[in-house]
């Protein structure tokens, strides 16, 4: 929805989302890049072919993303993952602990 990134809100059902939304359409090999803020959803592919998407996100190492795509991955595929494939969605990049332990109330091995 464009200018929604604005708003820096959830959007409720006052803004009738889906009345103003504009499809984002392209042609194979074509890249669209957009701010993760922008109210957006994924529409019903209509078409005959499969559709692809590579998402990236970029955060600095101490902002936890609000979803945790790695957690939906099966466990065994964890388990067979080589070294580089565990490093696409980030598994082999730890979050720091600091981070936790102080939201937990941990003082531990403070100064």
């Amino acid at each position: 929805m464009p200018g929604s990134q604005k708003e820096l809100r959830y959007p409720g059902p006052e803004d009738h989302y889906f009345e103003h939304c504009e499809r984002i359409t392209g042609e194979p090999g074509d890249v669209a890049l957009f701010y993760g803020l922008t109210w957006h959803c994924a529409a019903p592919n209509h078409a005959h072919h499969d559709r692809s998407a590579i998402l990236i996100l970029c955060l600095r190492k101490w902002v936890k993303p609000m979803e945790d795509t790695s957690a939906a991955l099966p466990q065994k595929f964890l388990d067979a993952a080589s070294p580089d494939l565990r490093q696409l969605p980030g598994l082999n990049y730890s979050y720091p602990e600091v981070l936790d332990s102080a939201r937990a109330g941990n003082t531990e091995g403070q100064q």
